[in-house]
C-alpha cells in the first residue's frame, strides 16, 4: 500500500474553495484534504454573518454548509502540522489563560465588590478598567458583547451602583467568557485530531527518509562504485536496490514539499539504473553523488521544520530572537558545505547559494529591528527552494 493510499481515501472528490472546484482525496477520519498538486487542504467554518444575541441562542444554532471554508498549506505537510500546532500553542499559552483568569476575577474579586456595595479595591477596578481593552479587537461576537458589558459595568461602578443591576452585566460577562472557552477548547479538539493525523503522516515520511539514507550508505560501499568493477549477481542486485529507491521516491511525489525534489530524484535514479546495465562506472559514480547530495539538501528542510515551528513559539511568547541567532549560524554552515558538494555534483538546478542569500537576508532584516513578518518572509522563500 502507498504512503497515500494508507491516509487518504481512495475515491477522488470534490471541494469548493474560494469559488473553485478542487478535486482532491479526504484523509480517513480528518476534516483533511490532499489536491493534485499535493497541497494540504483543512477545513475551517467561517464566522456567521447574523449570530444569534444569547450564548444559549448561539450554542444551539448549527454552522450552515455555505460557512464551511478552507486553508490551502502550499507549502505542504510539515507545514499544515505547524499551523495548527501554533494555533494550539496560542491557545494554550496565551488564550486560555486570559479568558479563564478574566472569569476568574469576575465571578471572584468583582462580584464579591458589588455585593459589599461597590467597594472594590484599588487592585480591582484597575484589572476591571484593564480588561475594557483585552478585547477591544476581538472579531468573536461573545468577545465583542463581554467587552461592551465590561465598559458598561466600569461606569456603572464609578458612583452610586445599582447592585442588582451589576451583579446581571457580571453574570452576563462571565457567561459570554465561558462561551469563548467552550469555543475555544472546541476547536482545540479538532485541531489535536488534525494534528495528530499530519504528525503521523509525517513520521510516515521520516521513516521513508530513513530507509532512504541507509539504503544510499549501503549503496556507497558497492564495488561498482567504490573499484569500478561488477559481476552479473552483483549487477541484479544493486538493480533490484536502485529499484526499490525509486518506490520509496515515488511515495513521495503526490505530496509538497517532497514533489519537485523527489520527480528529480526519480529520474536521477532512472540515470543511475541505465548506467549500471551499461557498466558505465564513470557516470553511474555522478550520478549517485548527485542523489546524495540532494537527498542532504532535503534533510535540511527537515530541520528548518523544527527551526520553524521554535520559530513560532517564540514569536507567540514574544522570546524569537534567541532561537533565530542559534539556528542561524549552524545553517549558514551547513548550506556553505553542502554548497561545494553541490558544486562538485554538477546540479541542474543548484540551490545553495540561492538558499543563503535568503537566510542572510533575513539576518540584514533582523539587524534593522524589523518585524517579524518580514524577517520571515525571506524564509519562507529559502524553504521553498529545498
Amino acid at each position: 500500500m502507498s504512503l497515500i493510499d494508507a491516509y487518504f481515501v481512495g475515491k477522488t472528490s470534490q471541494i469548493n474553495v474560494d469559488g473553485n472546484q478542487l478535486p482532491v482525496r479526504k484523509a480517513k477520519g480528518q476534516d483533511i484534504y490532499l489536491d493534485e498538486l499535493g497541497r494540504f487542504i483543512l477545513g475551517r467554518w467561517q464566522p456567521k454573518p447574523e449570530p444569534k444575541t444569547t450564548p444559549r441562542q448561539r450554542a444551539r444554532d448549527p454552522w450552515p454548509s455555505e460557512l464551511k471554508g478552507y486553508i490551502i498549506y502550499s507549502r505542504g505537510l510539515a507545514s499544515a502540522w505547524r499551523g495548527r500546532q501554533l494555533a494550539m500553542f496560542r491557545a494554550w499559552r496565551l488564550s486560555i489563560p486570559t479568558v479563564q483568569k478574566l472569569e476568574s476575577v469576575f465571578e471572584g474579586e468583582i462580584r464579591g465588590g458589588i455585593l459589599r456595595g461597590g467597594n472594590l479595591s484599588v487592585k480591582t477596578k484597575l484589572q476591571l478598567w484593564k480588561s475594557g481593552f483585552i478585547f477591544l479587537k476581538a472579531k468573536k461576537t461573545e468577545l465583542q458583547e463581554a467587552h461592551l458589558k465590561i465598559i458598561f459595568l466600569y461606569r456603572d461602578l464609578q458612583g452610586a451602583i445599582n447592585i442588582g443591576a451589576a451583579l446581571a452585566r457580571t453574570t452576563a460577562i462571565t457567561d459570554r467568557l465561558r462561551e469563548r472557552l467552550e469555543g475555544i477548547y472546541g476547536w482545540v479538539a479538532v485541531y489535536a485530531g488534525q494534528s495528530g493525523f499530519l504528525n503521523a503522516m509525517q513520521k510516515s515520511v521520516d521513516k521513508i527518509f530513513d530507509h532512504l539514507e541507509q539504503t544510499l550508505k549501503v549503496m556507497q560501499k558497492h564495488s561498482f562504485f567504490k573499484e569500478q568493477n561488477i559481476s552479473e549477481s552483483q549487477t541484479a542486485n544493486l538493480l533490484a536496490a536502485v529499484r526499490l529507491l525509486e518506490r520509496e521516491v515515488e511515495n513521495l511525489k503526490p505530496i509538497r514539499p517532497y514533489r519537485a525534489w523527489a520527480g528529480m530524484t526519480k529520474l536521477d535514479l532512472i540515470f543511475l539504473a541505465g548506467a549500471v546495465k551499461l557498466r558505465d562506472f564513470d557516470s553511474g559514480r555522478d550520478y549517485l553523488q548527485r542523489i546524495l547530495v540532494s537527498f542532504q539538501i532535503k534533510r535540511q528542510q527537515r530541520y528548518m521544520d523544527k527551526f520553524l515551528l521554535e520559530l513560532g513559539k517564540g514569536q507567540i511568547q514574544n522570546k524569537w530572537k534567541s532561537v533565530f541567532d542559534h539556528w542561524l549560524e549552524r545553517t549558514i554552515a551547513s548550506f556553505k558545505w553542502l554548497q561545494q558538494e553541490e558544486e562538485h555534483a554538477r546540479f541542474r538546478a543548484p540551490v545553495c547559494e540561492k538558499f543563503i542569500d535568503f537566510v542572510l537576508e533575513a539576518k540584514e532584516v533582523l539587524k534593522e529591528e524589523g518585524s517579524i513578518a518580514a524577517i520571515t518572509k525571506p524564509l519562507k522563500e529559502a524553504y521553498s527552494l529545498l
